[in-house]
């Protein structure tokens, strides 16, 4: 006599089929029968439930009891609800769902953001972190680790056409406008003797001609929106910057009235310098 085969599987011991009250997709598109649903404080469904293939039943292994589908509607206030104790109290979900859920919305969101990033690829590697940050709307420093992370660190003599341009026009400027008035013999301010306030720095005689000291505060109001760092290499770079001791260190100690002063040495190239206006009292030589 054959033994008759149950019509179920032997795991699932016999229980009936599940209850299902509808369906719903969650983050990653896969169908989710719906087994329970009920609004949580914030006022957003939470939907518990089986993926299509595992409902519980006649036939099936159990798979447990239902779990809680992450909806793109859960989903999106997961992203906006930043602090874990708060999403717990808006959405009354326990530690280890929640915190599940958390963790694959985060990963959702990397991925999109890694995608997001990719299709731009080209912009990041033709216009400047600044010119990028312009065009679509995020922080130069989040381009500038975009960039790091598809075509690595740049290379230590590379810059920005834009930086180089604009503090080339900044600096000659200055000098082309101010170089008797904004600046301080540096022989007599060493010296002790009274002289005007540096606006941008001071000035002294070398070989080589007339060398400009700006001071850091002078380097900046020449350049606004620039730091000292960033304006300092394109001078360095473009042949402007009288080189120091130490590579990368183009800053100068002096000491004067008694206090040490760093000052960055500027020799101007191809500027028509404004020239000192000679005294009408002088005697004819």
């Amino acid at each position: 006599m054959t033994r008759r085969k149950p019509p179920y599987h032997r795991n699932s011991k016999g229980r009936p089929p599940a209850q299902v009250i509808g369906y719903t997709h969650d983050i990653d598109g896969e169908r989710w029968a719906v087994r329970e649903r009920r609004a949580s404080p914030s006022g957003v469904w939470i939907e518990t439930g089986w993926p299509c293939d595992q409902v519980p039943g006649p036939g099936r292994k159990s798979v447990g009891a239902p779990r809680i589908i992450l909806t793109p509607a859960l989903a999106e206030t997961l992203r906006t609800i930043v602090g874990f104790n708060d999403a717990k109290q808006a959405l009354a979900i326990g530690n280890s769902a929640l915190n599940r859920m958390r963790q694959r919305v985060a990963m959702q969101h990397k991925d999109q953001r890694d995608r997001w990033w990719r299709a731009r690829q080209d912009d990041l590697r033709r216009l400047t972190f600044e010119e990028f940050a312009m065009k679509h709307g995020v922080q130069p420093e989040s381009v500038r680790h975009q960039h790091r992370r598809f075509f690595g660190p740049r290379p230590p003599n590379r810059l920005p056409e834009w930086d180089r341009q604009q503090v080339l026009a900044g600096v000659g400027r200055v000098l082309a406008q101010q170089a008797t008035h904004g600046f301080t013999d540096l022989r007599l301010s060493r010296q002790g003797e009274k002289t005007g306030k540096a606006t941008y720095g001071y000035w002294k005689e070398s070989p080589q001609g007339r060398v400009y000291l700006f001071t850091s505060a002078g380097l900046v109001a020449a350049v606004p929106g620039l730091t000292v760092r960033r304006i300092t290499r394109a001078l360095a770079l473009s042949g402007w910057l009288v080189a120091g001791r130490r590579p990368h260190i183009h800053s100068h100690p002096y000491r004067i009235r008694g206090t040490q002063v760093l000052l960055y040495p500027v020799v101007p190239q191809g500027i028509a310098l404004e020239q000192p206006k000679k005294d009408a009292q002088d005697p004819p030589q």
